[in-house]
């Protein structure tokens, strides 16, 4: 148990103004400019070298809202293509070697026959199941999937996990109909996928603005179908990519949260944000990639992604079995050595990460009010 510090503790230290932090700085520059710090992270947003608590303008529990821990899920893509008996293989390893959450890949929507043996002897009670359909957005993923089950006996109260749908590629009709079975198989599965049609490093703000502009488009369409905006938002996730640019790419996940909450709150709703963080390196050079990869996993966990998949690229025999193992074990360090799921938002605190995701939720909020985020509306 951690003692509590005494009221006066800090009586002893002498209270340092931002300025006076500054005008430290400036004189160990040595004449140079503090202006030469200052990093441009996109168009039109500047951020310093140094920040304080003067600085933040926000309480910090929209981003805790409703968490009890830091945990997520160590997800795993896997390809389902023509040998599904290789790709029942990889799921099994997958699970044996700590996946909690295999995404599964296909093109199309296989027969009932080759899904069964894609996912012989997975226990999907104890797991959590993602599907990336690409070129079927009508496919019927989730009545397969309730199908396989029952034969299975396996009871569907509870049963977790995803699919790719998405209003204006899979009709609301459809996606009324799936919500509604799912509902009434007590099935906890979010079945759109909130994702940006364009992820450009240079606009992280125009990013997020897209991305609760498609989400709250979304509620709109499934509202005018006859589906509650409470009920479509409980089935929405975001899908977002994690960069190289450590501190941006943390800020951004944390500004989508204080984002949603906001949109949420315009129809009176407090729900959770759910977040699929997805990091695939291709470089030419593995090693490169998995030291990549560990640096942008922690910064999907301290931005708080509830599911995080790391991929790596394989180049000629290179195996890929062991690469996905390396995307699987940043995870297990991330968790079991670091114990970064113990701590809600690791980021709160500090006043470089608040300021920057403040900067990020503002400007992005003020994008998503005028309406030039969405291709859409272009």
């Amino acid at each position: 148990m951690i003692p509590e510090l005494p009221a006066d503790f800090y009586s002893d230290f002498d209270s340092v103004t931002k300025e006076e932090w500054l005008q430290k700085m400036t004189a160990d520059l040595k004449g140079k400019s503090l202006t030469e710090l200052d990093w441009a992270v996109e168009e039109g947003l500047v951020v310093g070298p140094a920040y304080t608590r003067q600085d933040i303008d926000r309480p910090l529990g929209v981003i805790q809202a409703g968490r009890v821990s830091n945990d997520w899920l160590i997800g795993e893509a896997i390809a389902i293509e023509r040998d599904f008996g290789r790709a029942n293989d990889e799921i099994l390893n997958g699970l044996k070697g700590g996946v909690q959450a295999p995404i599964l890949e296909m093109k199309d929507l296989p027969t009932a026959d080759q899904f069964a043996k894609a996912l012989q002897d997975v226990r999907p009670d104890y797991i959590h199941t993602g599907f990336q359909i690409a070129e079927d957005p009508e496919a019927q993923l989730a009545e397969m999937f309730i199908q396989l089950v029952e034969q299975q006996k396996v009871a569907r109260t509870g049963l977790r996990g995803a699919i790719n749908y998405a209003p204006g590629k899979t009709s609301v009709d459809r996606l009324r109909k799936i919500i509604a079975a799912c509902r009434q198989s007590s099935m906890n599965f979010q079945l759109i996928e909130v994702k940006a049609e364009k992820d450009d490093p240079e606009d992280y703000t125009g990013g997020l603005a897209q991305l609760i502009d498609c989400a709250n488009r979304y509620l709109q369409d499934m509202k005018k179908a006859g589906i509650a905006i409470e009920s479509t938002a409980n089935s929405l996730y975001f899908s977002v990519s994690i960069g190289l640019r450590f501190f941006a790419d943390l800020a951004k996940l944390r500004a989508l949260r204080i984002l949603w909450a906001n949109v949420l709150d315009a129809y009176g709703l407090t729900l959770p944000t759910t977040i699929h963080a997805h990091i695939r390196n291709d470089g030419e050079n593995v090693n490169t990639n998995m030291i990549q990869s560990a640096i942008q996993g922690l910064c999907g966990v301290v931005g708080g992604a509830n599911l995080l998949c790391i991929r790596h690229n394989t180049i000629g025999d290179q195996d890929s079995a062991f690469y996905r193992r390396m995307g699987r074990n940043v995870q297990h360090l991330l968790k079991m050595e670091s114990f970064m799921d113990r701590v809600i938002d690791p980021g709160a605190g500090s006043y470089y990460i608040e300021s920057l995701t403040n900067a990020f939720a503002k400007k992005a909020w003020e994008k998503f009010q005028s309406g030039i985020s969405s291709p859409a509306r272009q």
